[in-house]
């Protein structure tokens, strides 16, 4: 998340047109109110001042130790509209065989 907040204001005049006037959805797989939820809204500020004329809405989609809203991420358009924020611990969680029985990717 870092890393997107220090590469945002070198966004192309390319990329601000492909946002202009669009909706990016981000979802947050925390109920309100939490650490994560304090980073995405405090990430789609940012987003809507770099990216003028785009409207940013924030998804929170709790449940399931981040399982429900990671795969909300994995099933939705691979338009470029959609971000998310979830515990990076959920990839070494599968890959360690603890979420078998999962839809995570």
């Amino acid at each position: 998340m870092a890393l997107l907040l220090v590469m945002l204001p070198s966004v192309t005049s390319h990329a601000k047109a492909f946002y202009e006037r669009k909706t990016i959805t981000l979802i947050v797989a925390t109920k309100p109110g939490g650490g994560y939820d304090f980073y995405g809204r405090l990430m789609a500020r940012f987003m809507e001042k770099y990216l003028p004329g785009s409207t940013v809405i924030v998804k929170n989609v709790p449940g399931a130790g981040h399982i429900i809203g990671t795969n909300e991420m994995h099933h939705s358009k691979p338009n470029g509209l959609t971000f998310a924020t979830f515990n990076r611990g959920l990839f070494l969680m599968q890959a360690a065989g603890h979420l078998r029985g999962s839809n995570l990717i």
